[in-house]
């Protein structure tokens, strides 16, 4: 196994025992062989080769179930701990370390570790702390969309001030964001402010693109969080 990503639809992609034991019989016909006389060249992310006395096979990676033993783990520094995590997608990797400063920060919880969950079709990571017996579970997409967020919210209103392009539209416009109503990390009505995105929206039926300012926070149902965001105008373009 190569690779854990929790935005994939299996644990891992790469080959297992059963794979290499198909290509062997492939290359050898069946029966006996030497193992001496065989090579498997493993090439990262990429297809593996098989090769021996009656040639080479070039082999393609494929999903692969989650190891019960030796599961891969990457280690995420926080403020207060470091914690080992089934997952080795950056973008997740980026997302667990924001959904931990928020959940420590907002919550007052001290996160002790992070198990590996699949839910209908979709990775979660579950946040526990253990002094506090409480929990918190997130799918790896949601903790990707929390990586790609703006948490100073004076880097969009520089950004819309300088000008920009609409999709529509040969003029540069400047607009003008006054900021949000909260900081990032705010508690309001047991949601989490998490951050800020400029966005360009298209209404249904729309003539225009109408320039936005996406304010996302973290929320919880059913013991699970998730993120949402409210949209704010800021301008509008008449194509």
């Amino acid at each position: 196994m190569t690779f854990v990503d929790g935005l994939g639809a299996q644990y891992g992609y790469g080959f297992d025992g059963s794979v290499i034991e198909k290509a062997l019989r492939v290359l050898t016909g069946g029966g006996r062989y030497s193992a001496s006389k065989y090579s498997l060249i493993p090439c990262g992310r990429q297809p593996w080769i098989l090769t021996g006395p009656e040639g080479t096979l070039l082999c393609s990676c494929a999903p692969v179930d989650r190891a019960t033993e030796g599961r891969l783990t990457t280690e995420v520094e926080t403020d207060t701990s470091t914690i080992a995590v089934e997952e080795q997608n950056q973008r997740v990797l980026d997302g667990v370390h924001q959904f931990i400063w928020l959940i420590e920060d907002s919550l007052g919880g001290r996160i002790t570790e992070v198990e590996y969950k699949r839910s209908r079709g979709e990775t979660q990571h579950v946040f526990v702390d253990d002094e506090a017996d409480e929990q918190w579970a997130i799918s790896a997409g949601d903790l990707a969309q929390l990586a790609s967020l703006t948490t100073d919210p004076s880097s969009i209103q520089g950004s819309v001030g300088r000008g920009i392009q609409p999709p529509r539209g040969g003029e540069t416009i400047v607009v003008e964001w006054d900021g949000p109503e909260h900081p990032v990390g705010y508690l309001e009505d047991g949601d989490i402010i998490a951050g800020y995105e400029f966005h360009w929206e298209t209404p249904v039926g729309a003539l225009e693109d109408v320039a936005t300012v996406r304010t996302y926070r973290l929320t919880q149902s059913y013991g699970t969080w998730t993120v949402e965001y409210r949209t704010d105008r800021i301008a509008t373009v008449v194509p």
